[in-house]
């Protein structure tokens, strides 16, 4: 768990480097990489979470 939350963190952030990189705005794009990384993280937790439902 802990693996999969760097990985996800380390992701966003490299991949804000680098649009961040091609776009001169390395500053304002990498936190949205590192949100972005986090928010996937704990949507892939929860959805781990929930059981699946029946679709009638």
């Amino acid at each position: 768990m802990v693996n999969k939350f760097f990985w996800c963190i380390g992701l966003g952030i490299l991949i804000g480097l680098v649009i961040g990189d091609f776009t001169n705005a390395i500053l304002e794009v990498v936190p949205v990489g590192f949100l972005a990384g986090f928010a996937f993280f704990e949507w892939s937790e929860k959805r781990k979470e929930k059981p699946p439902t029946d679709l009638k």
